[in-house]
């Protein structure tokens, strides 16, 4: 599907799925992510743990990521054929883990398994976000070891990740730890997560409304 076709449905379901914004109590300390939250929220993308809370330094799994990958960038299937091994039909993000399957974002862990409860790391995030913003029609390409030398702990980037992180870091999406250091291999929190995906969301509708 081109670009304009995935951002087109997504503007759609946004339309049809958008909810109240819900008020947060637990974000103090975090305002520097509480726009992005909030956004989402308004959007009726992202909500929180339970009623008004949020948990923002709760570390991400990758299920978690899976359903909110899906939502953000509009991608549906009609049924899913076939999933991972370790991803229950019952569970809330079977049909996430498997459309990002079918679209071919993600390929698992080992031997057909996704390990949807294991805690999502930085780097692995960017890859996969990388992967997405280059199927909806983005060139996926950056000068990797130019933007990455920038930073002080980017050996630890693996070279699988390196021009997934760069490219994010060049489109202002991905940012690094306010010590200089990207922390590739950090789990990532829900604050973060927020906002990587709301500044997502906002470039693909200014690019898609260009």
């Amino acid at each position: 599907m081109r670009k304009k076709g995935i951002l087109a449905v997504l503007l759609i379901a946004m339309l049809l799925q958008a909810l109240p914004a819900a008020a947060f109590s637990d974000l103090g300390g975090y305002e520097w992510c509480e726009s992005e939250v909030t956004y989402l929220n308004k959007k009726g993308l992202l909500r929180g743990i339970s009623e008004g809370i949020f948990s923002p330094s709760e570390a991400v799994i990758r299920g978690d990521f899976s359903v909110l990958a899906v939502r953000i960038f509009g991608l549906e299937a009609d049924d899913i054929l076939e999933n991972f091994d370790d991803v229950a039909p019952d569970m809330y993000y079977y049909r996430p883990i498997g459309i990002l399957k079918l679209y071919q974002i993600v390929s698992g862990t080992d031997w057909n398994h996704y390990s949807p409860d294991a805690y999502m790391l930085r780097q692995d995030m960017a890859v996969l976000l990388w992967r997405l913003m280059n199927k909806v029609g983005y060139t996926a390409q950056s000068h990797a070891d130019t933007v990455l030398s920038a930073y002080s702990d980017s050996w630890q980037i693996e070279q699988y990740a390196r021009e997934a992180v760069a490219y994010l870091i060049e489109k202002g999406i991905m940012t690094g730890k306010p010590d200089g250091r990207l922390c590739p291999l950090d789990t990532v929190t829900r604050a973060e997560m927020a906002v990587m995906m709301a500044r997502i969301h906002k470039y693909l509708w200014q690019s898609y409304g260009n």
